[in-house]
């Protein structure tokens, strides 16, 4: 029995005993093995790492002005943890725990709701900034390198005058690194009437956008 070039599978050649029905079950067998193959690698390209939390509740700890404020401590004890598949349940999306050791693209993004929490000081700036420190070199190795590569994205949005703002931002980063990427997610505001609340409804999530060579 000869085998195709390509996928590898069994077929008769015209010389081989007439023994139909093994001849089909061979080549069944060596289909149905392919196609468990092909669908656990499926899985594992659908199925990326991914974690994303939502605010249950307006977050506790107010945002003062013209300082930066890590966003998951500003909502710290409310964000609920809605999609997670990293089996590394942490309710802080800047932690990459449970992303695995491939190197990767990976996005980080937040979607911001936040209200002054007593005055509001018109036309003043809100700001989100999201950072990826990563390592340009196995930090595993002894000594461990000092050298990192610093990638950053950042949202500005100005108060008109109503209080409640929206604000969106994401960071694409790839790491060759990442259980030793460290990402950070921080607001700040120029609303010196009164501190900054972070409000239900805010989302902020982290996945593995797919494999790279670095």
């Amino acid at each position: 029995m000869d085998l195709t070039p390509h996928e590898r599978f069994p077929f008769p050649e015209a010389n081989d005993p007439g023994n139909g029905a093994l001849d089909l079950q061979i080549l069944a067998e060596a289909i149905d093995a392919k196609c468990v193959t092909m669908l656990a690698d499926l899985r594992r390209m659908v199925n990326r790492p991914m974690r994303l939390v939502t605010l249950n509740g307006n977050g506790p700890n107010t945002i003062i002005a013209n300082a930066f404020f890590d966003m998951f401590t500003a909502g710290a004890g409310q964000w609920v943890s809605q999609i997670d598949t990293t089996g590394v349940l942490s309710f802080d999306v800047t932690q990459m725990s449970g992303m695995g050791t491939t190197p990767g693209v990976y996005r980080l993004g937040v979607i911001a709701l936040t209200n002054p929490a007593v005055v509001v000081t018109a036309n003043s700036i809100r700001t989100i900034r999201l950072t990826a420190t990563i390592p340009v070199s196995d930090p595993s190795v002894f000594p461990a390198p000092s050298t990192t590569a610093i990638k950053r994205s950042q949202t500005n949005v100005y108060e008109c005058g109503v209080g409640v703002t929206d604000m969106q931002c994401e960071l694409e980063f790839a790491t060759a690194f990442p259980q030793t990427t460290v990402l950070d997610a921080e607001i700040t505001h120029a609303n010196v009437g009164s501190n900054l609340v972070l409000l239900t409804g805010s989302v902020m999530y982290l996945y593995r956008v797919g494999d790279v060579d670095i």
